[in-house]
């Protein structure tokens, strides 16, 4: 059986990155701009790429061919893991959610194959904005406008985010956040 690999959609470039802050590595696709577009761009940050990746892209697209939105650097953070989506959940797990919560990790640990754990948010956050941005900045132009979007488990990372370290991102897009994740930190 061939191994699967990934699929680079037209007018993306895919760059493998290494964060210190989390200490593992993430699969970057990166966007071009409408050809009409010119200077520095702002800047849209996507969770989840590995399941959404193509959806993402459509949306921004459609959303500057309608002038819905400005023309944009669409930047999706994914995982090098090729289709195991068990590992998927595992890694998304880890990064998204801000605290552990023992009874939904164990939940979730048949369904991924394999312990998972949470909490690192916080890394996750250091490694988009001390080594993932620095890293866009440097090799396209971009303005400081940037936005974040998250949808479920990346929704309460992008909550988690806008409560904690509301500069981090100009805007926000949280799209169904798993609010129910460690629910003894909010009843306490």
């Amino acid at each position: 059986m061939a191994a699967a690999r990934t699929v680079q959609l037209p007018g993306s470039a895919v760059h493998v990155l290494h964060s210190q802050a989390v200490g593992d590595d993430f699969e970057i696709s990166i966007f071009a701009p409408p050809p009409e577009a010119e200077g520095p761009l702002p800047v849209v940050y996507f969770t989840d790429a590995n399941v959404a990746v193509g959806l993402a892209a459509n949306i921004v697209n459609l959303l500057q061919v309608g002038a819905e939105i400005p023309p944009v650097r669409l930047v999706c953070i994914g995982y090098p893991i090729a289709d195991d989506l068990a590992r998927w959940a595992r890694l998304r797990t880890r990064d998204f959610t801000p605290t552990t919560d023992a009874a939904l990790e164990s939940g979730l640990a048949a369904m991924a194959g394999g312990e998972v754990h949470g909490g690192g948010a916080s890394a996750f956050l250091d490694f988009l904005t001390g080594e993932l941005r620095p890293w866009v900045e440097a090799r396209y132009q971009v303005t400081d406008d940037s936005a974040l979007i998250g949808y479920s488990d990346g929704g309460l990372f992008a909550a988690y985010t806008l409560l904690h370290r509301p500069s981090s991102f100009r805007r926000y897009v949280i799209g169904s956040p798993t609010l129910s994740w460690n629910r003894s930190v909010s009843t306490a």
